[in-house]
């Protein structure tokens, strides 16, 4: 029998010239948090729930870190 553990290596782990869409997030948001705690937080509010589409995931990230979604 084979096992294996299979994981997203490029872009997770490893940079080769792909800016990293949670990177993009912070950047859009414009958030000056410490990469440790602005991660911490956006997964929770993005990765914990299950959302009807983007739009309402993005209004729960910029309710997280307190943004107003129409200045954005």
């Amino acid at each position: 029998m084979v096992k294996a553990i299979v994981f997203d290596f490029w872009g997770t782990l490893v940079e080769q010239g792909v800016w990293s869409p949670i990177k993009q997030i912070k950047e859009i948001l414009k958030l000056p948090l410490p990469f440790e705690e602005y991660i911490i937080r956006m997964e929770h509010a993005f990765m914990t729930k299950e959302f009807s589409d983007l739009k309402s995931a993005f209004g729960s990230l910029c309710q997280e870190f307190g943004v107003d979604e129409a200045k954005i």
